[in-house]
């Protein structure tokens, strides 16, 4: 059978053994068998696809608030306001910038 007719593949209508072969050479070996009627009845079967379910999970995880939020806010202006304070005692010499600028005239 071409690989574009692989979709027309069934499974026997009766539990056992089977085989699908592809010229000389085995594709699969396996059995089928249902247990439970419910389980042989495939005419309600459908695809599932369930992207839809884990892209608005994805956005659920992604959307979490972080609880300690202020915490990060604080810690934050702390830094910044320790290192403009230990930033503000070094001067830096004014006669290196003018000598790379141009004279006014």
């Amino acid at each position: 059978m071409p690989v574009h007719q692989a979709h027309l593949l069934r499974a026997p209508a009766l539990p056992g053994f089977f085989e699908i072969t592809q010229g000389e050479e085995t594709l699969l070996t396996a059995a089928a068998h249902f247990a439970d009627t419910r389980e042989a009845n495939l005419s309600q079967a459908k695809p599932f696809h369930e992207a839809a379910d884990l892209q608005v999970l994805q956005i659920e995880t992604l959307q979490e608030s972080d609880p300690n939020w202020r915490l990060w806010t604080l810690l934050l202006l702390a830094v910044l306001l320790g290192s403009w304070w230990w930033g503000r005692d070094k001067s830096v010499p004014t006669s290196s910038f003018n000598t790379h600028l141009p004279q006014a005239r």
